[in-house]
């Protein structure tokens, strides 16, 4: 297969995932627009934020089944209507925040069905280089992030927030079209990867449930922390237009990162468990960092930098779940993916919580703990992949 094909597939999947995975912070970036239509306080949107999270861990095995079954095309498709569907919901519907609760619990089914989904078209239709296409692939996350971050602005000066829902719905639509021109890798080329990883046909679920663990751990401050980012930067005195300039720079820096270790991961042929680590600690040493300033410039240069690095390790982390279970990619990925939408249900829930009452600085502290009890579940998986021989 020409590695034309195989770029359109990772660009097909990008946007799908981007598509899918906006609402979430949209709401996030654009809480004080929101807040002027609609009775809702940090809590609640920590709340909303979770319920995303919340459906996005229920479905995603039984839906991580159904992509394994049905293959990359049919379920990115669903998964990209499912998704307008919660869109224009949020953008012509919904008057309260219990209607946002409900949109975004949709939006997170789709958001269950496309990373499994994706994450298979990769692995089917990639010949060389899976560290980069991942990266690639999970760049989609902080990608919905800076446009997150765009929105902000455009929010505020030129259009209602409810028109930006509805214009991005409508580009989940068109990226759907495009799942058409996905392809696979021959039969025998696939069978001969799963042959040489040494992992059978039968998934070794005690490693994986470790990592799924610390995914969650390391989601739960990472995905809590994008998700307040405008809010936090506002509490200790910045714009509104300028946090959502900072969000911008970050989530850009998050996305070159992400690429460039899933590339650099195939370069040193790891299976990519201690660039996670080095990732992870990063972040640790940035909210425990955050916690302690309240200096603007400080903090927002400590901001930017820490988070990008902090958070770019999801991609290394789709690639070594795939590398581990070559014959079940989309069930191995959907069962590790659990572990991260549970730690994103926990913690922008707890995040907001703790912020409502005691501030940000003591959530920063929080999220400096789950990073560094993340580190510690990604080591012993790690041992545990290399007394199985995988």
């Amino acid at each position: 297969m020409s590695r034309k094909t195989e770029v359109r597939t990772v660009g097909v999947v990008v946007a799908m995932v981007s598509f899918v995975m906006l609402p979430v912070f949209l709401v996030g970036a654009l809480s004080l627009q929101i807040r002027q239509d609609i009775d809702i306080t940090p809590g609640q949107f920590g709340l909303v934020a979770s319920v995303f999270f919340l459906m996005s861990a229920v479905a995603s095995l039984p839906l991580g089944r159904v992509a394994q079954r049905w293959g990359p095309i049919r379920s990115l498709r669903l998964a990209g209507v499912t998704a307008f569907a919660g869109y224009l919901a949020i953008g012509l519907v919904v008057e309260s925040w219990r209607g946002l609760f409900v949109s975004l619990g949709v939006v997170g089914c789709a958001n269950a069905m496309v990373h499994p989904a994706g994450n298979l078209a990769i692995a089917k239709g990639v010949s060389s280089a899976r560290g980069l296409a991942f990266g690639i692939k999970q760049a989609a996350v902080p990608m919905a992030t800076l446009i997150a971050g765009i929105a902000v602005p455009v929010a505020a000066l030129y259009v209602p927030w409810r028109s930006v829902f509805i214009a991005v719905g409508f580009g989940t639509v068109i990226a759907g079209v495009f799942t058409s021109t996905i392809r696979e890798l021959p039969v025998d080329v696939i069978q001969q990867r799963v042959q040489a990883s040494g992992q059978g046909v039968k998934l070794a679920m005690a490693p994986l449930l470790m990592i799924a663990i610390a995914g969650g751990l390391g989601a739960a401050a990472v995905n809590a922390f994008s998700i307040f980012f405008v809010p936090a930067a506002v509490s200790i005195g910045w714009g509104e237009i300028s946090a959502g300039r900072m969000l911008f720079v970050s989530s850009l820096l998050a996305i070159v990162l992400r690429i460039l270790i899933g590339g650099l991961a195939d370069r040193l042929h790891s299976d990519g468990i201690l660039g996670i680590v080095a990732c992870s600690a990063v972040g640790a040493i940035t909210f425990f960092t955050m916690g302690f300033s309240q200096q603007s410039a400080f903090f927002a240069t400590v901001l930017i930098v820490g988070f990008a690095i902090g958070w770019s390790w999801q991609g290394l982390f789709q690639f070594t779940v795939a590398i581990k279970n070559e014959s079940q990619t989309a069930v191995a990925t959907s069962i590790s993916q659990s572990g991260v939408w549970v730690g994103g249900v926990l913690g922008p829930l707890s995040f907001g919580a703790v912020a409502d009452r005691y501030g940000f600085t003591v959530s920063f502290f929080i999220g400096a703990g789950l990073q560094v009890a993340a580190i510690g579940f990604f080591l012993y998986a790690k041992r545990r992949y290399r007394q199985l021989g995988i």
